[in-house]
């Protein structure tokens, strides 16, 4: 009897729906009437420690009464509740408040904390939600504190003010900034009075940085938000306000959902070419997810149907395939996951997608249906086409004439994804469905996909990055229109790692320094490391985060800045099959690849 021949399987998305827990998804509308607005902010040492806490009021406490009982009672004090109050970078003086608050707790009440984010002090009820929230409670009275930042492109708080306020910085301010490094302790009891006037200088450039958006947000969208959580929160407030419909998550079987789930795997992010390019071209699709909003129907009125076929009249559908890609393919149109990487291969296996990638792909026989769910509807309405269409040429107006208040609707629209696809604590989230949220992503897959096939450049890609073809032939595409192609760069482009690239050698800004993540990074050097491979050395100035120290047990360290030395490898990408090797970061030099190939690759080594 012949063996019959293993087929290497994609893995299905975690965690599974049925492990997630249920909520009701509700559609508030969440309006408010205008309030007003205090900005808060903490001056520390470089150990994370206390000195100065203030608002732009003038109000503020000092390293003396840096306890945590004085602390709660400053941020719970009256003028504060039923206000909206900002810190810029929530992010970091959230953790250097929680400090206080963390060491005073039991190991037990540590472990909730870690996990919910959530703990009791003192009679008053603490609920963090990273980088976005800080909520005190006591009584039937509370607080809340959110990060103004997040709303804005600029990574300081005085380019910030610079760029958008346009108005001159307090006197001895840039002064002040420079001693940044220098504060501890003894520089604070030296210079009380300079101190105090920088914090607050801080409170009130942040101050008029949240008037500024908030004033913009209500010229834009025609409301006040009562909360001002994350740029996805408000997104979802502005559907709900402008009448958008958005179905629920139980509004369609649960096997529909569960099949969508495993076609969701986010952007298309692949390094094709590795290391210097001398001549490329980025050519990004305008708003690609709002765009693809805009092609999704309202899918619980007509009728989801079972088949093995592709439905000539299907408007949505989740398939499981397996596939038969022609390995002489050098681009190819379906994902593969295997571990915690997402890959796109030739040759034989079975894996998930959407139905606008089977459309998408240029021979139906490289495929077969195995299972699929796919949504009929002879009399389709499309929810989100009106409000997106508007918000986008109402930015695209105000664009042009150079109006900041294009600043928001941009934030907006490109916010609203991430919540169809949002889960926290193990819960789904307000908007949660896999559905829309798989969509989103497959239709923008098949995009970059059917551009590259319409275009013929499929030997002639660099990377492609979520919305984005990096290539090196020049393409007459240059559209501003929703869902089309617009040229977002041209020049020189240095490829390390998906999402690790230099445009024009400017991989290394000024004397090397530039930005990963929240962490500023300064180039060190190239070289081997212990087992002879090639790595890019850099030093990343980093801020001990919350939960990392609950874990090691080291609370002393949140929120103190210290400089680390980081390896990041050159050749360390694993998403393709690499033709050569990087030997220096400075160096000219190029690296092709080919797509890993099943059966001849086993998908459990990549």
């Amino acid at each position: 009897m012949a063996e019959s021949k293993l087929i290497a399987e994609s893995l299905p998305k975690r965690p599974l729906l049925k492990h997630l827990k249920k909520r009701v998804q509700f559609r508030r509308k969440a309006v408010s009437y205008r309030r007003k607005i205090y900005a808060l902010d903490t001056e520390t040492t470089q150990k994370g420690e206390l000195l100065v806490l203030a608002d732009n009021e003038g109000n503020y406490i000092g390293l003396g009464k840096s306890k945590i009982n004085q602390v709660l009672k400053f941020l719970f004090s009256k003028r504060y509740e039923g206000s909206w109050c900002f810190f810029w970078n929530l992010h970091f003086d959230a953790r250097i408040i929680l400090r206080l608050i963390l060491t005073e707790l039991t190991d037990k009440a540590l472990n909730k904390f870690y996990y919910t984010g959530r703990c009791k002090i003192l009679g008053y009820s603490i609920h963090y939600i990273e980088k976005r929230k800080l909520s005190i409670k006591k009584g039937k009275h509370s607080v809340n504190f959110f990060d103004i930042a997040q709303f804005y492109s600029e990574s300081s708080l005085k380019q910030s003010y610079k760029n958008n306020i346009k108005k001159p910085l307090p006197a001895h301010y840039e002064v002040m900034k420079e001693s940044r490094s220098e504060f501890s302790k003894d520089y604070y009891n030296r210079h009380k009075r300079q101190m105090r006037t920088y914090c607050i200088d801080d409170c009130i450039l942040t101050q008029e940085l949240a008037v500024h958006w908030v004033d913009m947000f209500y010229k834009a969208f025609g409301f006040y938000s009562s909360h001002w959580i994350s740029s996805g929160y408000l997104a979802e407030k502005i559907l709900i306000n402008h009448g958008v419909m958005i179905p629920k998550f139980d509004d369609t079987p649960l096997v529909v959902q569960e099949l969508a789930w495993n076609c969701y795997v986010g952007g298309r992010i692949e390094l094709v070419t590795r290391g210097f390019t001398d001549k490329a071209y980025i050519y990004d699709i305008n708003s690609a997810y709002p765009y693809a909003l805009t092609k999704i129907p309202e899918f619980t009125k007509g009728d989801w149907i079972q088949s093995k076929t592709i439905l000539p009249n299907a408007l949505l559908g989740f398939f499981k395939i397996k596939c038969n890609i022609p390995q002489t393919k050098h681009i190819t149109p379906f994902f593969f996951k295997v571990r915690n990487k997402i890959i796109f291969p030739n040759g034989e296996f079975i894996t998930y997608a959407t139905l606008e990638e089977l459309k998408s792909c240029e021979d139906s026989s490289w495929f077969e249906v195995l299972e699929s769910w796919q949504y009929v509807d002879s009399n389709p309405f499309y929810p989100f086409k009106r409000v997106i269409e508007e918000f986008y040429e109402k930015r695209q107006e105000l664009k042009r004439q150079g109006d900041p208040l294009e600043l928001p609707i941009k934030i907006i629209l490109n916010s609203i994804y991430g919540k169809t696809t949002q889960t926290t604590e193990n819960k789904i989230g307000n908007l949660f469905n896999p559905i829309i949220g798989s969509s989103i992503t497959g239709i923008t897959r098949s995009m970059l996909y059917s551009a590259i096939m319409e275009h013929e450049i499929e030997n002639d890609i660099v990377m492609l990055y979520t919305d984005s073809i990096t290539t090196t032939k020049k393409l007459e595409l240059d559209s501003k229109k929703l869902g089309e192609f617009s040229c977002d760069f041209e020049g020189s482009i240095y490829a390390l790692q998906s999402g690790f690239y230099a445009k024009n050698d400017k991989f290394e800004k000024s004397r090397g320094i530039g930005q990963l993540g929240d962490e500023t990074i300064i180039h060190k050097d190239t070289k081997l490391d212990s087992k002879g491979r090639l790595v890019y050395e850099f030093e990343k100035t980093r801020v001990g985060t919350i939960k990392m120290n609950i874990k090691n047990k080291t609370l002393e360290k949140i929120g103190s800045f210290s400089k680390v030395k980081k390896n990041l490898k050159l050749n360390g990408d694993r998403g393709r099959q690499w033709w050569g090797k990087l030997t220096n970061v400075r160096l000219k030099e190029r690296n092709i690849s080919t797509p890993f190939s099943f059966p001849i690759v086993d998908p459990t080594k990549i």
